[in-house]
């Protein structure tokens, strides 16, 4: 191995120098390893040009869709509508956000969950099948998440504070803003 590394940098030094190469070079199995390095080099480049694209066009499908929002969603369901595979988007998921596909879903529901609590708070989503505009049940369960105890668990686990924390800071910032 040492052998073959001397002779690729000798290659390159003397390509940049303009000399000539020996054909023994080329026979020696150094050339197709430059080769097939190089080829891993771009394949990488553009695997991690397509896990972005496959992030983009799922985050795109997650926000117009509100897919999350159904009990049933799997990643077999993303992936069917973001058009590849499971393992690819698993793979684009972990390379990308750093965090499994459970996390990146559980993220977007806690961020959806935010925003109802904050409109709520706020009195601006008035829906009249509320009948309290801050129970923590409906809330889980218009974020997706199939029960409270699981919502309350993973919006400790990704804020550090329980959602009737988050609430009641939010009541006590929108009242102070008044």
């Amino acid at each position: 191995r040492r052998r073959s590394g001397v002779r690729s940098r000798e290659f390159f030094v003397n390509m940049r120098k303009g000399q000539l190469i020996k054909p023994s070079f080329f026979s020696s199995g150094v050339w197709s390893g430059l080769i097939k390095l190089r080829t891993k080099k771009r394949k990488l480049r553009e695997t991690a040009v397509s896990f972005n694209d496959i992030i983009e066009r799922s985050d795109r499908l997650l926000e117009s869709k509100k897919l999350y929002l159904n009990e049933n969603f799997s990643i077999d369901t993303l992936a069917r509508e973001v058009g590849t595979n499971r393992t690819y988007l698993s793979r684009s998921i972990k390379h990308c956000r750093q965090e499994n596909f459970a996390g990146y879903i559980n993220r977007i529901k806690i961020e959806h969950a935010k925003r109802l609590i904050n409109e709520r708070a706020e009195g601006v989503c008035k829906k009249p099948q509320y009948n309290n505009p801050l129970d923590l049940e409906d809330i889980a369960i218009a974020s997706g998440f199939g029960s409270r105890r699981s919502f309350v668990r993973c919006f400790r686990q990704l804020e550090g504070i329980t959602p009737t924390q988050f609430k009641n800071h939010i009541i006590i910032y929108s009242s102070n803003k008044k």
